[in-house]
């Protein structure tokens, strides 16, 4: 056999062995991005304190909880990796004592199911849409947060026979998540949904240090809040079976939701309740919503970021139980 023969075989022996080891690299990554995702524990416990009820529907189940008598107040969770209706926990049961209260967990959130579908703002419509009408079964107030309260106002005005009296926490919508759906988002959910490569992401962002980290530094305005449950019910809400599903569509704008035209049709403007120190929805794009709606109220509570239902609860229930 010939020296270039014998290059040949070792070039490709070693390229063979360098497939092999990738492929073992990758496999092995993959094995322990599972690994996560199967040895998290079920949400088993109610996570408002109200009873614990679903609701089947087309695309899923949807796990809510319900407390309360008199009418109906619906509220609507941010959309984020372990996002769910323990937003509300601390404010749910005051609410209750006066109202029927209603939280799901949405679509791809919480107990609800994660189906393997294309998750998009008209998902979220008319899956809200669909709780109301099978659910609370009569025209309902919403309080909703972040990119949730921008659902709320396009059903608002989509269906006024299903939803009265708005209030909007630290909302999107006219400039944040706003913009139509771009190429460039395509390829962002094309990327983040490879199943090694989007997993290996996800559970990088969604592991605990990354999770206290984006707590601290984006949702809260103080760290007090960010203990070691908190970071642990957002851990496992995260990890849920199929709880990196809406994600990629997330990032990629698919949930996107303009609703300048509809906020400007509502018959009544919403109440607007923002932290100062909000970092996803800063203080300063209340403004366009105020020169949307001059009439819309609006009230700030310094030194609160993004949720400030479950940071500030006492100042957010005193402010809320005047509107509703």
């Amino acid at each position: 056999m010939s020296e270039a023969s014998d290059e040949t075989q070792k070039s490709g022996s070693g390229m063979l062995k360098k497939l092999l080891w990738a492929g073992v690299a990758v496999g092995t990554v993959a094995i322990i991005n599972a690994a996560i995702f199967h040895r998290t524990p079920p949400l088993m416990y109610r996570q408002t304190g109200g009873q614990a009820k679903w609701l089947p529907l087309p695309d899923g189940d949807i796990a809510y909880e319900v407390a309360g008598e008199g009418k109906p107040l619906l509220l609507l969770h941010a959309i984020g990796a372990g996002c769910s209706a323990f937003e509300w926990r601390h404010v749910f049961g005051p609410l209750s004592e006066t109202r029927q209260v209603f939280a799901p967990d949405l679509l791809g959130f919480g107990k609800s199911d994660k189906p393997k579908i294309t998750y998009t703002a008209e998902t979220y419509l008319d899956l809200i849409a669909d709780f109301i009408e099978q659910a609370i079964g009569q025209k309902t107030d919403i309080i909703a947060s972040s990119l949730s309260a921008a659902f709320a106002v396009a059903l608002a005005h989509r269906r006024p026979d299903l939803v009265d009296r708005l209030i909007l926490v630290c909302p999107t919508g006219l400039q944040a998540l706003s913009a139509p759906l771009q190429p460039a988002g395509k390829a962002i959910t094309t990327a983040l949904k490879l199943p090694v490569l989007g997993a290996t992401l996800y559970n990088l962002i969604t592991s605990r240090p990354g999770l206290r980290q984006y707590l601290k530094l984006r949702v809260y305005a103080s760290p007090e809040p960010v203990d070691d449950a908190l970071v642990t019910h957002f851990h496992r809400a995260a990890h849920q079976q199929g709880g990196d599903r809406v994600l990629p569509y997330f990032l990629g704008g698919y949930l996107n939701c303009n609703i300048a035209d509809a906020l400007a049709a509502l018959p009544e403007a919403p109440k607007l309740l923002w932290g100062a120190a909000a970092s996803e929805t800063p203080i300063a794009q209340s403004e366009a919503f105020l020169e949307v709606r001059p009439d819309a109220q609006l009230v700030v509570l310094n030194n609160v970021g993004g949720l400030p239902h479950d940071e500030a609860p006492e100042a957010f229930l005193e402010i809320v139980k005047g509107w509703v």
